[in-house]
């Protein structure tokens, strides 16, 4: 993280309060000129958490492969049926599963 605000790859923008935990959370803004590579807005609208792994995808050059996975895993989470289901790591959910509305259940 330092490197990435040494070469203004990030700008840090302050702290922020986790409501739960009481604890501060560093926020980052993308610098402005690399929005357009990942057709982002320049502009701050939320924030979003990132995993150590999620940080290395996207800005270490030895771990660029993981970030097609680490992307479709947080947008699968953004669709049905697995809207707002967390997996523990990229690729790990069935690819067969389907889950409807009135699919039975066992109940042993």
């Amino acid at each position: 993280m330092d490197l990435t605000e040494k070469w203004s790859l990030l700008i840090d923008v302050g702290g922020q309060r986790d409501r739960n935990t009481e604890r501060i959370d560093a926020k980052y803004q993308l610098n402005r000129m690399l929005a357009p590579r990942w057709d982002l807005s320049i502009y701050r609208r939320g924030v979003l958490a990132l995993t150590a792994e999620e940080v290395n995808a996207v800005f270490d050059t030895e771990h660029v492969k993981e970030f097609d996975s680490y992307a479709d895993t947080r947008i699968s989470r953004m669709n049905a049926p697995l809207f707002g289901q967390r997996s523990k790591s990229p690729g790990d959910q069935p690819e067969n599963q389907v889950l409807g509305l009135f699919t039975e259940q066992d109940n042993d």
